[in-house]
């Protein structure tokens, strides 16, 4: 998906793709990637109208972004961008 679909911008405008890391990485200061990338990515699947049913995003831990949020050694502008990806993607899901 480019960041120009709709799911980017239902509530929050996404203007760019963030790797958000696992709990550990964030806490301890390390690289932000992990095994095998370093580029975060959105794919996603299509139905046959073109809306969007799967909403894949790669190489970024949108899960520890909101499971840490209340940890305040985990980078808050990461759980924040993670929510609002989240809040997006939900907003669509309800909408189209």
């Amino acid at each position: 998906l480019t960041l120009d679909h709709p799911v980017f911008h239902q509530n929050y405008d996404i203007e760019e793709l963030v790797q958000v890391p696992n709990a550990p990485q964030a806490i301890a200061g390390g690289p932000t990637h992990e095994r095998d990338g370093y580029l975060p990515a959105a794919y996603g699947i299509l139905d046959d109208r073109g809306s969007l049913m799967v909403l894949i995003m790669h190489n970024t831990d949108l899960g520890d972004g909101w499971e840490h949020s209340d940890n305040p050694y985990f980078p808050l502008h990461m759980s924040n961008y993670a929510f609002k990806i989240g809040i997006n993607a939900v907003i669509y899901a309800m909408t189209h």
